[in-house]
């Protein structure tokens, strides 16, 4: 059996399509190490999802408040199997910020937190 990939992905906000180009994932377990007295352990804090958004700035269309973002879902799909995504849930805005470059188009770049990851 061949091994499928992703491919192509859909990026929503509570169900409306993002015009994204780029998105990036990490998890912060939340654990850190502890020494003490020669012995080393660790404790465990609250998990975290950091996800960075890369996306063309729009003229005209659909355009999204990112910076006003509390509590909301952000979901990924890939575009040949939709019913297979990942969504993550209580959402924030961390920070927005706009760009551009000679060779490239104005882009924005938005970091958002969420606590709890759901796969489908």
């Amino acid at each position: 059996m061949a091994t499928e990939f992703w491919g192509e992905c859909v990026a929503e906000v509570n169900g409306a399509e993002a015009d994204v180009t780029s998105v990036d994932t990490t998890i912060t377990t939340g654990k850190k190490r502890v020494d003490c007295m020669g012995k080393s352990g660790f404790t465990r804090g609250k998990k975290r999802y950091d996800i960075s958004l890369k996306g063309v700035k729009a003229i005209n269309g659909r355009k999204f408040d990112w910076e006003n973002l509390e509590g909301d879902k952000f979901t990924l799909s890939p575009v040949a199997e939709p019913t297979r995504r990942v969504s993550y849930l209580d959402c924030h805005c961390e920070s927005v910020g706009e760009s551009y470059s000679v060779e490239n188009e104005m882009v924005y770049d938005v970091k958002l937190f969420a606590f709890q990851k759901i796969e489908e």
